[in-house]
């Protein structure tokens, strides 16, 4: 008895210990990227922008903040991808999914694709973030609670103004005209209505009748 008990008490610190080391095992890197569709856009122009990652560990799922200047874009849509259920996100921006049927590992993984429109000239910049403290954001890993490490990205995209397509309203051949033609850009000249014609031949008649007399 008082053996087993020595083998007991050798035995359990290394039990311990490998505990220990498996709870504090590093959690696996995940590199993020964001990929717009195009590098630039005019106003009220739509574009996306493809969210992946390079998993090197085993992921039950994920959740993210979307990050830009609500002045200059607006979110019109977010797809999750094919490897994922989406999920309800509390901060409302739909960026969160769950691994089904089996969990995620691989290279250029598509987690979501989200849709943006374009409101203001510029410089605008997007970019995934988490809340501190908001345990359904990040990568939970399978085999426990541990969120894999991950980098923030960021991207951007230039907003070109409308164009306001020269002034010319489609008529004549340049020079700022309205459509008449003549390209002068002066008046037409004046052509008597045929009302004003008649008046005019029957004084002429009158006027040699007169002269008849």
């Amino acid at each position: 008895m008082v053996r087993s008990g020595r083998i007991c008490a050798r035995v359990a610190p290394a039990v311990a210990v490998l505990l220990v080391s498996a709870a504090a095992a590093p959690a696996g890197l995940i590199t993020l990227n964001l990929t717009p569709s195009i590098g630039q856009v005019p106003v009220n122009g739509t574009f996306d922008v493809i969210v992946s990652a390079n998993i090197e560990q085993s992921i039950l799922g994920f959740g993210f903040d979307l990050v830009f200047d609500d002045s200059a874009l607006e979110i019109k849509s977010v797809e999750i991808g094919s490897s994922f259920l989406p999920l309800p996100a509390p901060d409302g921006d739909k960026l969160a999914g769950l691994a089904f049927p089996n969990e995620v590992v691989g290279s250029n993984v598509t987690l979501a694709t989200a849709t943006f429109a374009a409101k203001m000239p510029g410089i605008a910049a997007i970019r995934l973030d988490v809340t501190p403290g908001d345990y359904t954001e990040g990568f939970p890993e399978s085999g426990g609670l541990r969120y894999s490490q991950f980098t923030i990205p960021q991207t951007q995209v230039k907003i070109l103004a409308a164009s306001n397509g020269g002034g010319d309203t489609g008529g004549g051949t340049g020079g700022g005209d309205t459509g008449d033609g003549t390209g002068g850009g002066g008046p037409p000249p004046d052509v008597p209505e045929p009302a004003s014609m008649l008046i005019l031949a029957f004084g002429g008649l009158a006027l040699a009748a007169r002269r008849r007399r």
